[in-house]
């Protein structure tokens, strides 16, 4: 697990148990942003988790 992220980089979303979940690296001038995500779509208590991958990979990512 994340604990914490180095300077430059947010937290997008966490929960009670996962400190960062997901986040990003701000982009500047010379860089595009970078994103990561801590989820596993193929669990089974993840009933859309398929779905939301493809939400994030599509319309955060581009």
């Amino acid at each position: 697990s994340i604990k914490h992220l180095p300077q430059g980089f947010e937290i997008l979303a966490n929960t009670e148990s996962i400190p960062v979940a997901a986040f990003r690296k701000v982009a500047d001038a010379s860089t595009k942003p970078l994103y990561g995500l801590q989820f596993h779509p193929e669990v089974y208590h993840s009933t859309e988790g398929k779905h939301m991958l493809w939400n994030f990979l599509v319309k955060v990512c581009g």
